[in-house]
């Protein structure tokens, strides 16, 4: 079957198409995979905890992102957190604002993660946090 010189241009452009339609599917898939792999390590952790201070409340929300471990206290500036030592309940963020913290996550008696301690030395916060919430999965929504 041959083609001619005209339906050349057509046939280049449809297989470069369904290239790019493959390449984007495939860095999708593989994005999501993380993300999976990462909500399944820390799923202990991830949920939304409260903060009561000076009879205020504060809302924190540890997520899987984008691939990576997400807190956000709903101010706009979400921190990616980093585990201290390979940790899977010690980690450190870094905000542009006020420094560096601290998330220390504790099991209650039955195992289960029940309290963060958030420490701040730049602002002197040294609070504990009650989880609330539990996140089954992927948080994909910036809340």
């Amino acid at each position: 079957m041959g083609t001619n010189k005209s339906s050349l241009p057509r046939i280049i452009a449809a297989a470069m198409f369904g290239a790019l339609l493959l390449t984007a599917g495939t860095i999708s898939y593989a994005r999501q995979t993380a993300d999976e792999l990462l909500a399944k390590k820390y799923q202990k952790i991830l949920g939304r905890y409260q903060i009561e201070s000076g009879g205020q409340q504060t809302i924190l929300e540890f997520a899987v992102r984008q691939g990576a471990l997400w807190a956000d206290s709903g101010d706009g500036r979400p921190a990616e957190m980093k585990p201290v030592n390979d940790s899977l309940l010690e980690f450190t963020a870094q905000d542009a604002e006020n420094g560096l913290f601290e998330f220390k996550f504790q099991n209650d008696e039955a195992g289960a993660v029940s309290t963060c301690r958030v420490i701040c030395q730049a602002l002197g916060v040294d609070l504990v946090a009650a989880k609330i919430k539990d996140i089954q999965g992927i948080s994909v929504a910036w809340t």
